[in-house]
């Protein structure tokens, strides 16, 4: 059975790491399915948010398989970093479901993502430091930006698990729930991003991003968001369909365009 399994409906992909065995640990297959992924999803103008999950009710991943590490000659990443995610900015919305233990590379492949759901049981740790390496796959920076600093930085230097409701009350869980509604939940958030229009969903996350992680002034992102930004959404054909929804108060029908 394939170790990346992936399921589209409505415009929303689904994404399981299938490897329960190992809590679906990353090895280097791992890395280049979702890599390749991550492109297809980028492409196809059909999709418009993808879930990332883990198989199983233990696990989201517990970070890079270390056993199957141990046994290669070189450790390698996809161009685009971890899971072939944490060098990449999608234009589209990614939603981690975690469905257990996020630890290591599994916790930083979560904060990748842009919106985090998590089931009661979920537990996360920034561990590297307990195996002689450190949180380079996008985890150090992402989760300083994410929760205040010294917390930040506490759970990376001890290796402390982080539980889902403390992980909510920081800011860094979006929403808590029983671990049989998991899924479910994670595709309500999805489907009620897919009632936007595609690139002001766009346009919002990227004018985001800059905001937490650029380095542009809160002037000049305000001065950009008037004019470029706008010119984006304005001249679009879903802008004029969403006027026109509105006051014949129906559902606008996307376009995308």
């Amino acid at each position: 059975m394939s170790e990346v399994l992936t399921e589209v409906d409505g415009g929303v992909l689904t994404i399981t790491i299938n490897r329960p065995q190992v809590l679906n640990a990353f090895n280097a297959d791992v890395h280049r399915r979702l890599d390749g992924l991550w492109d297809e999803f980028e492409a196809d103008r059909g999709l418009r948010v993808a879930i990332v999950t883990g198989a199983g009710e233990r696990a989201f991943s517990a970070g890079s398989d270390l056993k199957y590490y141990a046994g290669v000659d070189e450790i390698t990443l996809p161009q685009n970093g971890y899971g072939g995610l944490s060098h990449r900015r999608l234009k589209k919305p990614v939603i981690a479901a975690v469905n257990g233990l996020a630890f290591g590379g599994g916790f930083e492949f979560a904060i990748c993502c842009d919106l985090i759901i998590a089931a009661e049981h979920a537990q996360f740790a920034l561990s590297e430091v307990r195996i002689g390496a450190a949180a380079l796959g996008g985890g150090i920076p992402r989760l300083c930006r994410k929760i205040p600093y010294n917390i930040a930085l506490g759970l990376m230097l001890t290796a402390r698990r982080l539980n889902a409701p403390e992980g909510a009350r920081l800011g860094l869980v979006n929403e808590v729930v029983p671990a049989d509604r998991l899924l479910e939940t994670a595709k309500v958030w999805a489907r009620d991003i897919v009632r936007g229009a595609p690139i002001p969903v766009e346009v919002t996350k990227e004018l985001a991003e800059d905001t937490l992680f650029g380095d542009t002034d809160f002037d000049a992102l305000v001065g950009h968001t008037a004019d470029a930004r706008n010119q984006r959404i304005f001249g679009t054909e879903d802008f004029r369909e969403g006027l026109r929804a509105f006051a014949a108060k129906r559902e606008p029908v996307w376009s995308g365009k």
